[in-house]
């Protein structure tokens, strides 16, 4: 799967949110959903979702403790807006916001073999350009992260770009999230990115 100064509170939550997880209780829940939770890779990241509404997720990313980006997606798979960050502060020329041209509840949720295709308006520091996107619901099936097993929609999703970038997201319907679990160009393959523990973050 591009705001303002974050806060020392939400900060030292952030901190909190990617402690090590052997102390880890129990697996999040469909009660749970709307919470914040934590998603942790193979790769020692850890992606943080929290939302307000239940509609717009803000995922904060950490790599060794330290807050590196911050991004916003709509029913856990249409991204908002992406930004870098360092020393908790946001990189502007990294800044990227999508336009889907839709209210956000009006956005489709991801439902098994569902399609869209859109047209979006993207803004990055270079301008304003229209890019294509092509998505593709799979089936549901069940995906295991660390001790605990979900629901899970494969969402496919090809841009329109220069490189050809095709991304594979994993869906948690019971959840609401939506992660990132490979991505690839026409020059780069890719490969997995496997999630390997998944908690409440607070």
């Amino acid at each position: 799967m591009r705001q303002a100064a974050i806060g020392f509170g939400a900060f030292a939550l952030g901190l909190a949110a990617v402690a090590p997880v052997a102390a880890q209780e129990r697996c999040p829940a469909p009660a749970d959903r709307g919470k914040p939770i934590a998603v942790q890779f193979q790769s020692g990241l850890v992606e943080v979702h929290r939302t307000e509404d239940g509609l717009v997720w803000t995922i904060d990313a950490f790599e060794a403790g330290q807050l590196i980006y911050r991004l916003q997606v709509a029913h856990g798979t249409h991204l908002l807006n992406y930004v870098e960050l360092a020393d908790g502060m946001p990189l502007e020329d990294s800044r990227v916001t999508y336009d889907y041209g839709l209210p956000i509840p009006d956005m489709p949720v991801p439902s098994p073999s569902g399609r869209w295709q859109v047209a979006v308006d993207v803004t990055d520091p270079s301008g304003v350009f229209p890019e294509g996107q092509m998505q593709a619901y799979g089936a549901v099936t069940d995906v295991t992260i660390g001790t605990c097993t979900y629901d899970m929609i494969p969402v496919l999703i090809a841009y329109e770009t220069d490189d050809y970038y095709v991304e594979q997201i994993n869906y948690l319907p019971q959840l609401g999230i939506g992660y990132l679990v490979d991505s690839q160009t026409a020059n780069d393959p890719g490969g997995p990115i496997p999630a390997s523990a998944i908690w409440l973050a607070d």
